[in-house]
């Protein structure tokens, strides 16, 4: 019997710091789903951060998340460290 994890339990850390602005950035294992939006620390009122991701892959340095748009839905862009919590709600 096949069990099919719906995509919203979509629970990984960063493995990278994560400056601001737009690009590729490193995460403990990608999502499954190519695109969509991603919540960074959702449990804190001050590092929340919804993004926008088109893509994913992996390269030498692990598995990544193309972040296409930071700051949505009245959160704001900024910078992340390795170990914060980033979900798929």
């Amino acid at each position: 019997m096949t069990i099919h994890i719906p995509e919203n339990f979509y629970k990984e850390t960063i493995a990278q710091d994560w400056p601001t602005g737009t690009g590729n950035f490193y995460v403990s294992a990608k999502p499954t789903k190519t695109s969509g939006w991603l919540v960074i620390s959702p449990s804190s009122s001050t590092l929340r951060e919804i993004v926008a991701y088109t893509a994913v892959g992996t390269d030498g340095t692990g598995d990544y998340v193309t972040v296409s748009e930071r700051g949505v839905g009245g959160t704001t862009e900024q910078t992340h460290v390795i170990g914060e919590t980033i979900r798929m709600n």
